[in-house]
């Protein structure tokens, strides 16, 4: 037995002094490296929008161009003293949509069959033939992730037309020449709407108003005032166009 405890006293004793050992080790200033983990870079998760149909895709950039053949009917109001009936008018666009509310468009379009009845004293009615080119911008009310795109914009345009007699010119007795020639520089607003059919198709409709800023006319009959007369007034004459289209964006 005294051999016994004096071995468990010399183990104590060996342990008290290894613990004071390690205790003044630390406290004397002793530093201990801390375990570096490895850095990862920061992942982040890719942007997405919702595309008109409510799935989830990745976002692209916003520059697209887009085309649309367009239709529509139309006609000038604002004559005095003459009326005209509207007619269909057919034409396109091409455009760049810089980001998801605003673009950039040129249109062109053309008619053919519009029909004019004069009070000038003018014993014929007109064909009116018109071919007229545009620039504009548009601002749209919703982004992307909207299934519908209300706009509106304006611009100016260039409008080259001509009135055709639908049979000889009586005035005064007298049979004289006809067709006028005009040109027409001018101002238009317009508001309308788009509507997604997939991520690339969208229908659209809208309304165009246009005014005049200046404008030239030539009558094909030498000396006839009342021919000069109806070439002034259409030229200088507002218009509208209520049109519907198909856009293909790329």
């Amino acid at each position: 037995m005294p051999k016994q405890s004096g071995f468990i006293v010399s183990i104590a004793i060996f342990c008290f002094f290894g613990l004071l050992f390690q205790r003044d080790g630390i406290a004397s200033g002793v530093e201990v490296e801390p375990i570096q983990l490895p850095e990862f870079e920061e992942v982040t998760e890719p942007q997405s929008v919702k595309d008109s149909f409510g799935v989830l895709t990745e976002e692209e950039h916003p520059l697209r161009f887009f085309i649309s053949p367009r239709m529509g009917y139309g006609a000038n109001f604002g004559l005095a003293g003459i009326s005209v009936l509207p007619d269909l008018t057919l034409g396109g666009e091409v455009g760049l949509l810089i980001s998801d509310q605003l673009c950039f468009n040129v249109f062109y379009s053309s008619s053919d069959q519009n029909r004019l009845a004069s009070d000038f004293g003018l014993h014929s009615d007109f064909l009116w033939s018109e071919r007229s080119l545009g620039v504009g911008s548009r601002l749209f009310l919703f982004g992307a992730s909207s299934w519908i795109h209300p706009y509106f914009g304006g611009g100016l345009s260039w409008l080259r037309g001509t009135l055709s007699p639908m049979g000889p010119v009586f005035q005064a007795g007298l049979v004289s020449g006809g067709e006028i020639e005009f040109n027409r520089l001018g101002g238009f607003g317009e508001v309308g709407t788009e509507i997604n059919l997939t991520r690339a198709v969208v229908a659209s409709v809208h309304l165009r108003v246009s005014g005049v800023v200046s404008s030239s006319a030539k009558e094909g009959a030498v000396g006839n005032q009342e021919l000069r007369d109806l070439g002034n007034s259409v030229s200088r004459s507002a218009a509208y166009l209520l049109g519907a289209g198909v856009g293909i964006y790329f």
